[in-house]
């Protein structure tokens, strides 16, 4: 199971409840529910609760070229 901090960019998977590819930055992790996170997707007003298998870590691409 991946697991993700704070700050970590990731990108939404095919299976995940946002647009596919999305990418955006952990905004919180839940300490009372393992592997679910608030995500902040580029281009959205609000957080979105995320389990920890719809996302993946961006490694391949700087923060700053990661936009919507």
């Amino acid at each position: 199971m991946p697991s993700f901090e704070v700050g970590d960019r990731v990108r939404a998977r095919p299976s995940s409840p946002v647009r596919a590819g999305a990418f955006g930055r952990v905004y919180l992790k839940l300490a009372t529910i393992a592997d679910m996170y608030f995500v902040q997707f580029d281009g959205e007003a609000r957080p979105t609760l995320m389990h920890a298998t719809d996302l993946e870590l961006v490694t391949d691409a700087p923060a700053d070229a990661c936009t919507a």
